[in-house]
């Protein structure tokens, strides 16, 4: 019963070491979770706050990495220029550039 609350267990022990590397190295995850749960969940677009924020998860460590810049590249790819601000989309544009985001 303790693998259930977090202790150590043969499987879920060995699998949460690898959650909390993952977690220490990449804010995929973070950035995953936030544009289903803020981005996307009101509205199905991005806006400047919302933009802001996703730069700020993935900038968290000083770097994008490539996790960060896949699911980057997911999540832009929903929008479109017609679909977001000018000024939102022209970032979007630049953030991508910067960090070779494909």
């Amino acid at each position: 019963m303790g693998w259930l609350l977090g202790g150590p267990g043969p499987v879920l022990g060995r699998h949460q070491e690898g959650v909390d590397a993952m977690a220490t190295t990449s804010r995929a995850n973070a950035i995953m979770q936030y544009s289903f749960l803020s981005v996307f969940a009101n509205d199905r677009t991005i806006d400047a706050r919302e933009l802001a924020m996703l730069e700020k998860l993935a900038l968290e460590d000083g770097t994008v990495d490539d996790p960060e810049r896949a699911m980057l590249s997911r999540i832009f790819a929903r929008v479109t220029a017609e679909s977001v601000a000018g000024d939102v989309w022209d970032e979007i544009c630049r953030f991508e550039a910067k960090y070779q985001i494909p």
